[in-house]
């Protein structure tokens, strides 16, 4: 490369040269200064970015290809002159696992997400047996769970409580292994628990708090697509974090029985988020109705991500997946769809 570079002081000429002698499975870009960069065919502005600088990796947050913006996942070809946006702020996401090719951007955004996940299994473990046992009125036992690492086969009383917030092991798992000779009684007031506990979960105003739609363990269930200003109940998942339901949610009695991995959450997420949610609108078959319905949710300033429209004997049926910022937004858009004049009644669907 040093030799073709030297021998042609023209970029263009440079390169038309380099493509002639191009393993397969290879690629060059350049930096903006003009440094070339080796990397595997495939490989994304996040790869590049890992190869100049791990820490220009960790917090890149955008990408120029030839001086136009693009998206993280847009795979690089030869020549290309690359340009890579920092922020402090931005850090690895699950998202990046999609696109991401080369070993050394792997390894660090996997180290990264690791560390992440491990911090917010113990964060979540820390409330489940916290409340779990506050809720069994066992809270003065709480050192005595946490000192018993060793008889559930883990090193010290932190692995214990992330595996406590990873799903791996329950507190009811600790209780039966704790108390054995107690273990009969606890369970014939299972289902009397499961219900008690449903009801200090919706009574409670703390719990894990949801640092925005990014967060690293947090899922919404798909059964009710919560949004900022529901009131929430978390259910913690084997190796999965917090997939988030609403507290009326008709999958929670189906979780009863595991009711020690249900644990209360609150919103906190920023103004400019969007969430999917589900309308079923029954309308009159008429000539414009759909464009009234669509143009009734744009000057909402609600986006529209999906419509879909069936018609039988004159009667409509229109699902709609649109993007809300809380249920405020949602409620007054659906008070001003209900008002349109073939609409007959919208309501809020989970699927």
């Amino acid at each position: 490369l040093e030799i073709l570079q030297n021998e042609s002081a023209d970029p263009k000429e440079f390169m038309e040269l380099l493509k002639i002698d191009l393993y397969n499975e290879e690629i060059f870009v350049f930096t903006p200064v003009g440094d070339l960069i080796q990397l595997p065919i495939g490989a994304t502005p996040v790869d590049f970015a890992f190869q100049v600088h791990t820490q220009v990796g960790m917090h890149c947050m955008g990408a120029k290809i030839n001086h136009s913006v693009v998206p993280l996942n847009t795979k690089l070809n030869n020549g290309d002159m690359v340009e890579i946006i920092t922020s402090k702020s931005q850090m690895p996401s699950y998202g990046w696992q999609k696109f991401i090719i080369t070993t050394k951007a792997r390894n660090q955004v996997n180290r990264y997400l690791k560390m992440v996940q491990d911090e917010e299994s113990i964060k979540i473990g820390e409330e489940l047996l916290e409340k779990t046992l506050r809720r069994m009125k066992m809270l003065k036992d709480i050192k005595e769970f946490r000192e018993s690492f060793s008889k559930f086969g883990y090193s010290d009383s932190g692995a214990l409580i992330k595996a406590i917030g990873s799903g791996m092991i329950t507190v009811r798992d600790m209780f039966r292994k704790l108390r054995p000779q107690e273990d009969e009684i606890e369970e014939k007031t299972e289902e009397e628990e499961s219900s008690r506990f449903f009801n200090f979960a919706r009574s409670q105003t703390k719990g894990i708090i949801l640092d925005g739609i990014d967060n690293l363990m947090v899922n919404f269930g798909k059964c009710c697509n919560p949004i900022p200003g529901d009131e929430l109940i978390g259910f913690v998942t084997r190796g999965r974090g917090i997939t988030v339901h609403q507290n009326t949610c008709k999958s929670l009695p189906l979780l009863s029985h595991e009711s020690d991995r249900l644990i209360p959450v609150e919103w906190n997420v920023k103004s400019s988020d969007h969430f999917n949610v589900r309308l079923r609108v029954v309308v009159q078959d008429h000539k414009g109705a759909l464009k009234d319905m669509s143009e009734c949710i744009s000057k909402q300033n609600v986006n529209i991500a999906s419509v879909d429209i069936k018609v039988k004997e004159s009667i409509g049926v229109a699902h709609f997946i649109v993007q809300v910022n809380n249920n405020r937004q949602l409620n007054r858009l659906m008070r001003k769809m209900t008002k349109l004049k073939y609409v007959d009644y919208v309501e809020r669907t989970g699927r």
